[in-house]
């Protein structure tokens, strides 16, 4: 992957059934703050329509290195440090698009 070509990222999160409303208000913070990096095309939190406890984080990316920065920011780190005991699992795909 082109270090100056768009990257897609799919962010599976299974949470445990009692950190799911806690999740959603704490990821609203992420959502905001994500969307205003340079770089950044889309940031989307969606909740899936059959388990609620499962959560697809939708991110578009100018850039692998726009992707990079974004792993460095407070509120990624943040973000790193709650997931910790309130995930069952994680999975994260990176993607490119096709043009």
């Amino acid at each position: 992957m082109s270090s100056t070509q768009q990257v897609n990222v799919l962010a599976i999160a299974s949470c445990k059934p009692e950190f799911t409303q806690e999740f959603i208000e704490f990821f609203k913070t992420i959502v905001k703050e994500s969307r205003k990096e340079k770089g950044m095309i889309k940031y989307d939190l969606n909740q899936d329509s059959v388990n609620p406890n499962v959560f697809y984080v939708c991110e578009e990316y100018k850039s692998m290195a726009d992707f990079e920065f974004h792993k460095t920011t407070p509120h990624f780190l943040s973000m790193v440090k709650y997931v910790e005991g309130k995930v069952e699992s994680l999975e994260i795909k990176l993607m490119k698009p096709i043009e």
